[in-house]
């Protein structure tokens, strides 16, 4: 299973944490879905292999 991993407070999330936002300016700008971290709320675009907690780059 791949997680996602916030580019800004660098946490690894699961699939399962990942709030989707779904709203018509989003729809309007041709990203309907996209997940956010549930602890800053930042747009987590990237997915990295679940190999181990922590910052993609160690």
């Amino acid at each position: 299973m791949r997680n996602y991993v916030c580019e800004k407070c660098c946490v690894e999330i699961t699939p399962e944490e990942v709030r989707w936002a779904n709203t018509i300016h989003d729809y309007f700008n041709g990203r309907p879905d996209f997940p956010t971290c549930p602890k800053c709320g930042k747009r987590v675009e990237r997915q990295f292999a679940a190999t181990k907690k922590g910052t993609p780059n160690d």
